[in-house]
């Protein structure tokens, strides 16, 4: 999307032997054929707005369980911080 035509469409034609995963094990996990690094990756706008949603809902959550030494540190990760600041 550009400034100048907001409903601007955009093709990839991707070659017929790419292959964006390899089957390990026998075909029975998928592993990424390329990987990168996470500072590479959130510099992609559509990822970084999925991690901070992401990110901001675990933040909101109260989570529940029977440890309560768990659900301290989950529901208040710092005494000098909220969770969405930690």
């Amino acid at each position: 999307m550009s400034l100048k035509n907001p409903f601007e469409t955009r093709q990839m034609t991707t070659p017929s032997n790419y292959m964006p995963f390899i089957f390990a094990d026998s075909g029975t996990n998928i592993v990424p054929n390329d990987l990168i690094s996470a500072d590479v990756a959130l510099h992609n706008s559509d990822l970084y707005s999925v991690t901070s949603l992401i990110s901001a809902d675990i933040a909101g959550a109260i989570f529940t369980g029977t440890n309560p030494n768990a659900l301290n540190v989950l529901n208040k990760p710092s005494h000098l911080t909220s969770r969405y600041n930690f």
